[in-house]
This record gives structure tokens, sequence and C-alpha cells, in this order.
């Protein structure tokens, strides 16, 4: 409710409340919920627009989400790997080539192990020579990073100090780096990962914040303070998920240490620029597992439509012949949507103007499958979230788009975004006769600026792209010609 309080004497003009409203429009062409693309195809645009009918600017944010909009983690396969192997202290895993390395004790000796997606030992190589280091470590590498050549590790000493191990695949000290602080807690589970898109190594153990560290000299780059519950202090894993919506790319894993407490660990996700985190969901103890140790994704699980992560669950102290490692779905493989996930994924627009966001699919090298995730556009509007449903069916011997073979009935550009832009510009479009086509860029002076294509094409759905990075800002002009049919749709690059 506004109150406005006034006098007499007090003279008001019109009072205007400035409102945004939307409306969502997905293609009509398509059926978003029975997209498909054949396996040899290499890529299907879906466009949206989004139009603010109101007078007040509309903010917006796409997101991808589940379909249903929450928060899944299920449980899949597990593989017990302790039998017929004197295993002891199962402290971690990571997947690598369709193999699961796991550090453990086999008798008096530090190792890891090696199993295949059956669960089945393929061999094992022997831990680095801990002791050639200046520390003592009874248990050895607690959990294991990758950074595409060598091994990263984390292990704690006799004094509680935790410290961080470069090594090769022969078992060759590369680097070593102690670890920022104190852990303070003799059952320790140090965590670490390798973030290739940052090029830095991210660290965790018991009563301990997060820390980004630098691969070079160890130097601590960033530290995340982490409060939480005393019951969740226990670390277990760490992972770097590049592909999550909300921003919060760190997964961490913390056990629950009340023995009778259900569940066995919390999964949390933090903000790597902002240090924000939050709770994901629990893993439940399952078969009787006492705690969990390790975190890694295992893309190559099943169809390829889910992301999929790995623990190893422990049973018991050594020897531990029940000790497992499982998986589990926490929620839909977003790579489907390729490497520039959602274009025009969020921004402003002004009152009634309109803009597109999408999405660009390319399936080369995927397997047949069907993926289903949903859109979800936040805004400052009136009103809940929009949620829009997809279904991508991958085969052999589907038809592109689903009805996308079929002859577009109408011509015209179709999608010019993202619009405004500051350095690459996607054009798609629509010819209905097969023919001499152009596609041109002109400026506000009428001259013309870059010809993106003049030659014969086939009806259907294509799509271009202009780099601007040689022109300065302005308004430019895209021009479409097929026979006598021309279109032109004005766009704007800012540097």
């Amino acid at each position: 409710m506004i109150v406005i309080e006034a006098d007499s004497e007090t003279e008001l003009d019109e009072i205007v409340l400035l409102h945004p409203e939307i409306i969502v429009t997905t293609n009509p062409s398509l059926d978003y919920d029975a997209l498909s693309l054949r396996a040899d195809s290499t890529e299907l645009y879906v466009g949206t627009q989004i139009k603010n009918t109101g007078n007040g600017e509309l903010r917006y944010r796409v997101k991808h989400t589940e379909i249903d909009n929450d928060t899944h983690i299920t449980p899949l396969d597990s593989f017990a790997i302790g039998r017929n192997l004197n295993l002891h202290k199962l402290y971690g895993v990571l997947y690598i080539d369709s193999l699961f390395y796991v550090p453990a004790k086999d008798g008096g000796n530090r190792v890891i192990y090696k199993f295949d997606t059956d669960g089945d030992s393929v061999g094992f190589i022997d831990q680095p020579d801990i002791d050639a280091l200046g520390f003592e470590s009874d248990v050895g590498f607690n959990n294991l990073a990758w950074d595409g050549e060598n091994f990263w590790g984390g292990i704690v000493d006799f004094q509680y100090y935790a410290h961080i191990v470069k090594f090769t695949p022969d078992g060759e000290v590369l680097k070593n780096f102690d670890s920022p602080n104190h852990i303070q807690e003799s059952n320790s589970f140090p965590a670490v990962n390798f973030c290739e898109e940052r090029g830095s190594i991210y660290f965790t153990a018991s009563r301990t914040n997060i820390f980004e560290i630098d691969t070079s000299d160890g130097e601590v780059i960033n530290e995340f303070e982490i409060r939480l519950p005393r019951r969740n202090f226990n670390a277990a894993g760490i992972l770097w998920n590049p592909l999550d919506s909300d921003g919060m790319n760190i997964y961490f894993l913390r056990n629950n240490r009340e023995a009778s407490a259900d569940p066995i660990a919390n999964l949390y996700k933090m903000n790597p620029e902002t240090g924000e985190y939050m709770f994901v969901a629990e893993l439940p103890a399952r078969d009787g597992a006492i705690s969990y140790a390790g975190l890694s994704f295992v893309p190559e699980y099943g169809e390829n439509t889910r992301t999929v992560i790995c623990v190893t669950e422990k049973f018991g102290m050594a020897p531990d012949p029940d000790g497992k490692i499982r998986l589990y779905d926490i929620g839909p493989n977003y790579e489907i949507l390729g490497e520039g996930g959602i274009i025009n994924n969020e921004g402003v627009i002004a009152p009634q103007d309109s803009t597109e966001f999408g999405v660009r699919f390319n399936v080369e090298g995927w397997s047949e499958a069907v993926h289903r995730f949903a859109l979800k556009v936040e805004h400052n509007a009136a009103g809940g979230d929009v949620l829009i449903p997809i279904t991508l069916t991958i085969s052999e011997d589907a038809s592109v788009g689903g009805d996308l073979n079929v002859v577009p009935t109408q011509f015209g550009l179709t999608g010019v975004y993202p619009n405004p832009f500051n350095s690459m510009l996607k054009i798609d479009f629509d010819i209905v006769d097969p023919g001499q086509v152009s596609l041109q860029i002109f400026d506000l002076t009428g001259r013309l600026v870059a010809s993106l294509i003049d030659e014969n094409l086939v009806a259907g759905s294509h799509s271009a792209a202009w780099n601007g990075t040689h022109v300065t800002s302005g308004l430019y002009f895209v021009r479409l010609q097929s026979g006598e049919k021309i279109q032109t749709v004005k766009t704007a690059l800012v540097k």
C-alpha cells in the first residue's frame, strides 16, 4: 500500500507507478516437449521471446533446472570393492576414463587401486613415498584430483597438518605444498579438487574453511569461511561443477558425525566469487554405511543424460571388505546445451520492448538418448517464475528438430541475438523456397559492412554469425533476401 500525505494547498500531478509485465513466447513452429535430432546432426537452435508489456524495466535471468524445478539426488548403482582384497581405510575415489581410482592401504602398503565400472579390480599403482617428503602418515592419501596429466592428493601427517602433493601416475612427486592451516582433528579427511577453468586447486578438511590455492607456489588465492553445524564439520570431498545454474560451481560433501543420525552426509554448493554457499541435498545412509569419502564426476554413466557423481562408502575400520563405490544422480546433463549454454540468459528489457534467449543443442558425438530438463525464467514482474519444459530425443532416424525438416511456412529472420551485442552476433533465418539467398550487414548510412551469405540455399532453417569486433559501436541493419522477399532487422553493437 502506498500512502501520500498532502495538505489542502498542495497540487499533485498525475502519479504513475512503474511496473514491468512479462510475456514469454515459445517458437510456435517447435514442440519444445518433443524436439529431436539425428545422431549425425550438428546443432539445433531453439529460441524463445521475452516481451515487456509494462511501463517499467523488466529484469530477467534464465537458468536450466530439473523438469519439475526441484532438486533430486537419486542413488544409482553401487560396487562392492573390498571383497577378496585386504583393503584398509577407503578415503577417496576419482573417476578417470572409465576407471575408478581409490586410495587405500593393502596390508601395510599405501596404494591406489583401479576398478572398472563393474567394481572389478584391474590393478593398482603405488602411492608416492610419503616418508621421503619429510613427514609421516599412516593412512596415505585421503582424496585425489586429476589435472589431465597428473594426480593431486591430500594427506594428513601425525601432527595433524595437511599436505597437498602433485605426482605422476608413476608415483614421482612433482610438487608438495603445506595446507593453509592446522587441521586440529585426528580423524580428518583433506579433500582436493583441480579446477581446469581457473587453473587452481580447491582444498578443505575437517573444521576448516575452503581454500583456493595457486598450483604454482601453493599460495592461498581465496579463503571462504564455512560455518556449519558441528555434526557436519567432517569434510568428505570437493569438486568443481562448471554447469551449475546458480553459479555455485564448488560442490562439497560433509559427513554427519552423529552415529545415530540420518542422513549420513550433506551436499552443499558455493559461489567461487562471493563465498556464498547453500545446502543442496542429503545423501542418505545405505546398507549400514557409516561415512562417505571422495567426490567425483562419472560423465559416461548410462546414456549420459544425467549428471552423476561417485563416493566411497565406509562400513567400518580396517580391513573393510564391505567398502563400496556408490553412484548418485544429481540432475540433468546440461552439457547437451553446448559450450555457450543459454544464449542471452540475462538482461534488462525496456518497456514495450522484447528480446530473445535461446539454446543451441550440439549433439555431434552424442549417443542416442532422451534428454529432459527445463528452462526457468526468473524476473522482477508480478507472478512466479516461468518454467519451460524441454525434451530432446537423439536417435539415428529422428527428423531434425522434430518438425523442423518440414519446409518452413514463413520466410524471415527468426533470431538476431544477443541484441544489443558486443562482439559476436548470431543470426537464424528461415527460407521457404530454394534459390539464391543473401545475408548482409549495413550501417546507418546504408554502407555495406559485411556480406555473410551470397549463395544458393535449400529451403529450411539456417544460421550465420557476424563478428563485429572490427567496426565501431552503433546501430546496424541485418538484411535477408531470398528472391523478391526481403526482411531487415535493426541491431545495436555496444563495446
